[in-house]
């Protein structure tokens, strides 16, 4: 998919092409922010945004780490398209890392006699699941973040075997939780979390866990200090653009967090399925998994024995269900709960994992499992990789500016993707422009647009409707000369920017 997805811009959403484009998927519209900062750091060694904007709404560890993929890629003299190329390769690389990781961990908790096929399993329930290698292709952090907490998921359950940490363990906690920080800022939950429960265990003493928290701190708190001299918050940008308290008109958040913890238990379910489909799936997976714990009593003792494996992953358990409800009360973004959420896994595949390579069947032919697994991605691969269709606008309108107005000022509450492929898109939604958040935030993004001397505007006709008033788009806008070749987006052109022959001075 790297080497053969096509680079450029389709003019319509029916593609027909075998490989989806390099620029919808599988890097996505989030991704591309992240990817345009990197690149502006490995070329401009700055931490911004276009325009010159300092960027606090990125997650610092993977963006400097694609930063690097960047310049590699800039030495080579590879382009934009390149990077995105670099991106994949890298991310599929890293996830099946990840899943080596995972299937070692597993296989080192089972018994000895069965450490080949539990290391089979293991391997394939997490490689084989298909939210997990969009994640990890995304663009994002979450597959460094994953990384970076099965690690934290190791030594914890190594400590807790001890019984009692040694200073070496201690500094060892302590960096892989500062880089797990670095790699996503809400870490800081369940590292506190997790640092509490060792203590109240006596696996780790008072100084230690105050030792193991200031060595995480130091490692952190430089990006703190960057995105507070730049802002006057300790909060990045994107934390203010997504987040909103809960209010009875989102309950629907439950729902959405239900449906993502499912799929993180489960990981040959697949997120965007219909709900028919996920509920029946749902259901057969438990009722599946209730079967096999009837069949499995070594596992079964594995998991409920006094100090065995849920007593050493209790602090987990409650990490991330603290987690999960930080998620449902204070983001407003369900369509992120997948990834929120997606720490669920590091605790739920050991436990399949188990519960499969217990069955004689399954000892005596792996490929009953392996097949099924297999089967399972590929359809979800085929039918939204594979199936010539661009399910959203974002890459049109880049063509689309990048043919009509490559000199104009352009807004866009949603700039991901097209913001990387055009370099003259401004973020309007906040999430790596301070002055539009603020400006949001006080109901003053007229004033803003006007100040800025934005001149066009290419977006959902939802969030210009929602964010400028009526009578201000009928005095100061007109629809542009050139109609977008999508229906779902609308592009706005300022009246006194307007030259006759159709462009826009810029």
């Amino acid at each position: 998919m790297a080497f053969n997805a096509p680079a450029g811009f389709p003019t319509s959403q029916a593609t027909h092409s075998f490989w989806p484009w390099l620029g919808n998927k599988p890097v996505g519209e989030d991704g591309f922010y992240m990817l345009t900062v990197a690149d502006n750091i490995a070329t401009k060694h700055q931490i911004v945004y276009n325009y010159g904007r300092p960027a606090t709404g990125i997650q610092p560890l993977a963006t400097f780490v694609f930063a690097g993929l960047a310049w590699l890629v800039h030495l080579f003299h590879g382009s934009e398209w390149t990077i995105v190329r670099a991106m994949i390769v890298f991310g599929s690389a890293l996830f099946c890392f990840f899943a080596w990781m995972m299937a070692k961990l597993v296989a080192s908790l089972g018994p000895k006699q069965r450490e080949p096929i539990v290391f089979t399993v293991a391997f394939f329930l997490t490689l084989c699941g298909y939210d997990l290698f969009r994640l990890f292709t995304y663009g994002l952090e979450t597959g460094i973040y994953l990384c970076l907490i099965l690690l934290c998921f190791w030594l914890t359950l190594r400590l807790s075997e001890a019984g009692k940490a040694s200073w070496k363990d201690v500094i060892a906690l302590g960096v892989a939780g500062g880089f797990a920080g670095l790699a996503r800022i809400d870490f800081g939950i369940l590292f506190a979390i997790l640092l509490v429960f060792l203590l109240l265990r006596r696996i780790l003493i008072p100084l230690q866990v105050v030792t193991c928290g200031l060595i995480a701190l130091a490692i952190t708190s430089p990006w703190f200090f960057f995105v507070h001299s730049v802002s006057g918050s300790w909060l990045p940008s994107s934390g203010h653009a997504e987040g909103r308290l809960i209010s009875m008109r989102d309950l629907a958040r439950f729902p959405r967090m239900a449906e993502a913890v499912l799929v993180n238990v489960f990981p040959w379910i697949y997120s965007h399925s219909p709900v028919p489909v996920l509920f029946l799936l749902g259901a057969v997976s438990v009722l599946l998994v209730a079967f096999l714990f009837t069949r499995s009593p070594e596992t079964r003792a594995w998991l409920t024995s006094p100090g065995q494996y849920l007593k050493r992953i209790s602090p987990w358990l409650a990490g991330g269900v603290s987690l999960v409800m930080v998620y449902i009360i204070f983001f407003a973004v369900p369509s992120f709960y997948v990834r929120y959420s997606s720490v669920i896994v590091i605790v739920t595949i050991p436990i399949l994992a188990m519960l499969f390579a217990e069955q004689p069947a399954i000892i005596r032919r792996s490929e009953l499992v392996v097949i099924p697994l297999a089967g399972f991605f590929m359809s979800y691969a085929f039918a939204t990789l594979h199936r010539g269709y661009v399910g959203n606008n974002w890459l049109i309108d880049a063509g689309y500016i990048r043919q009509y107005y490559p000199n104009a000022h352009v807004g866009s509450f949603q700039s991901g993707t097209i913001g990387y492929f055009d370099r003259n898109v401004d973020n309007l939604d906040g999430k790596l422009n301070e002055a539009a958040l603020k400006a949001g935030m006080a109901h003053h993004m007229p004033e803003y647009l006007d100040s800025d001397r934005i001149n066009v505007l290419v977006e959902w006709p939802s969030y210009i409707n929602e964010t400028l008033p009526a009578d201000y788009l009928a005095r100061e806008w007109m629809p542009c000369p050139y109609p977008l070749p999508v229906p779902n987006a609308v592009c706005l052109v300022r009246k006194s920017a307007v030259r006759p022959d159709g462009s826009v001075t810029p």
